[in-house]
């Protein structure tokens, strides 16, 4: 690789030391290592004692909130404290496989590109005896980048994207008035700016948990009025097609059939 760039790691938490743990692990696992690690706690318990344990090489910035905020506000305050050249993003409860930084930052030196992103597995978990077992893994996403398609869906979730922090300068932050989808949203923000590239690689785990413990799961209604918010903040993008309206609108339809 021709340089290394400081790469800045994002995660917000709330309330899951044990899961925080395996993320944060997972990250200093990495085979690239030029990495800072801010961790954000959303308000939740203190975890200082699982930063402590992990920052023997002073590269996790720990940013305790004293009031629960939400993870778009989370996620801004933990960028702002940041000083990489590079983003990357990581939920407390989802892991990186060790190649998963150094893939993405050498497709952004080699292609000169400003936003790349990879594939990951769907993990399920179920619980038993106050812990979580892995019973499924499967690829939900793993599609081209296409502008169009993203202002139907999302192609990708958080934590397969890096890009460069002048992304993120030029085109704002999480809109902190979305509960969820509010990555979704940057996403298309950027894409207005920026082209994005995929690597058909799986690289990381995102976890979903039989109990309906997750954000989409236990807040149908608040993901359905975000899309619908989405859907409307960018419609001028699409007013001459129709059949993407239609799209749209289909599935705001289905979406409401399964509340």
């Amino acid at each position: 690789m021709r340089e290394s760039p400081l790469i800045s790691v994002i995660i917000p938490t709330y309330n899951r030391p044990t899961m925080l743990r395996e993320a944060i692990a997972s990250v200093l696992n990495q085979t690239y290592q030029h990495i800072e690690i801010v961790v954000i706690n959303d308000g939740g318990d203190d975890v200082q004692s699982v930063i402590d344990s992990f920052n023997c090489n002073d590269q996790i910035i720990y940013l305790p909130l004293a009031e629960h905020c939400e993870r778009s506000m989370a996620r801004n305050k933990g960028i702002r404290a940041s000083h990489g050249e590079y983003i990357a993003y990581l939920d407390d409860d989802d892991i990186y496989y060790p190649e998963h930084l150094s893939t993405l930052i050498r497709t952004v030196i080699d292609r000169d590109v400003s936003v790349v992103y990879s594939d990951a597995y769907e993990a399920t978990q179920l619980i038993h005896d106050d812990s979580y077992t892995i019973t499924d893994r499967k690829v939900v996403y793993s599609v081209d980048f296409n502008r169009n398609y993203l202002l139907i869906e999302n192609i990708f979730p958080n934590l397969v994207i890096l890009h460069k922090r002048e992304c993120f300068e030029q085109v704002g932050g999480f809109d902190e008035s979305l509960f969820t989808h509010e990555d979704w949203e940057l996403w298309i923000r950027m894409s207005l700016h920026y082209d994005f590239c995929h690597i058909p690689t799986i690289t990381a785990e995102y976890r979903v948990r039989e109990n309906g413990a997750n954000t989409i799961s236990q807040f149908k209604g608040n993901a359905l009025e975000s899309r619908i918010a989405i859907y409307k903040k960018y419609r001028y993008l699409i007013e001459s097609n129709p059949q993407m309206i239609q799209l749209q609108e289909n599935i705001v339809a289905r979406n409401r059939a399964t509340m």
